[in-house]
Parts: C-alpha cells; structure tokens; sequence
C-alpha cells in the first residue's frame, strides 16, 4: 500500500472516490446524493485549489483518500475515505499519519467535524489521538425536509438534541 499527493494522473480516481464518499455519507444522513457531475467538479475544484488530498494505492486501484483545506489559518480533515473492501487494514490510519506529518509543515494542529452518530468514525479518530471539543451543529428547517423521521432525540447537558439514526 503506497500513499501518494494526488496528481492529474490519479484525478480521475479521486473524482471516483470522491463520488463514493458522498454516496455512502447522504445515505447514511437520509438525504438524497447530488448528481455526479457536481461530485466531480468539486473534487476537480479542490484539487486545482490545492487542498491537500493524499490517496492509498494499492497494486494500481486506488483504495481511499483524505482531503484537508486550509481555512482561517487552521487545517481541517473534510473527508476521508476507504473503499469498504479495503476497511479494517489500517489504511484510514495511514492516510490520517500522511496528512499530519504534511500538515506539521505549516501547523501543530489538524480539526475536523465528525457526526455524533457516526459511532465508529469518533473511535477511530479517538484511537488517532484525537479529542473532542466545544462543537455543536444546529439547524432550523425552513420547510419540512425527508430526513424529519430520521431522528431521535436525546437530552445532554440540559439541552434536547436531534440525533439522525
């Protein structure tokens, strides 16, 4: 398994991958995936912006990416990515090692937001180190939206939350 800095060569394959993610992300938030040309031309956009994506290549097949941004002088991991054959074989963990020691050029810290539902995604980021800090997401639906029956709600800290499922 090698991690490379994505390159033209490979943005075809990041447009691919990239396409995956958000399959696999509105699925699980109960919302309908935009179309795939809006996929690739985002992916495309941040590329050409240079965004830090590094890509796991493996015998020629591109098996996963990261991409991280720079906004307001701090770095944020926007996604990540391992293609569900290739889950369970540290491959997330190396491109996560990638981008910080890329990041580390610049800065001493890396962000990133993760759902509170998304149980296996804040252990993998707690077993990287990582710590949870002062966010919360909030929204006001303007109009009546698919995902209203995808909720439950709990209380923390005094406070109702709307959990997706």
């Amino acid at each position: 398994m090698e991690i490379v800095r994505l390159t033209e060569e490979y943005l075809g394959d990041f447009q691919g991958l990239y396409i995956e993610f958000f399959r696999e992300l509105r699925g699980k938030q109960g919302w309908n995936p935009h179309a795939e040309q809006e996929y690739k031309a985002e992916a495309t956009y941040y590329f050409k912006r240079g965004d830090i994506i590094f890509l796991a290549v493996e015998d020629d097949k591109c098996a996963g990416f990261i991409r991280v941004s720079s906004r307001e002088g701090s770095f944020w991991v926007e996604e990540i990515y391992v293609r569900p054959e290739f889950r369970g074989h540290g491959i997330g963990r190396k491109l996560v090692k990638k981008v910080e020691q890329e990041v580390l050029k610049w800065d001493s810290s890396l962000y990133l937001f993760v759902l509170p539902q998304d149980k296996d995604a804040v252990a993998f980021w707690k077993r990287l180190g990582y710590d949870t800090i002062n966010t919360i997401e909030l929204v006001k639906d303007l109009e009546p939206t698919p995902r209203d029956e995808g909720f439950h709600t709990v209380e923390l800290l005094g406070e109702r939350f709307r959990i997706f499922e």
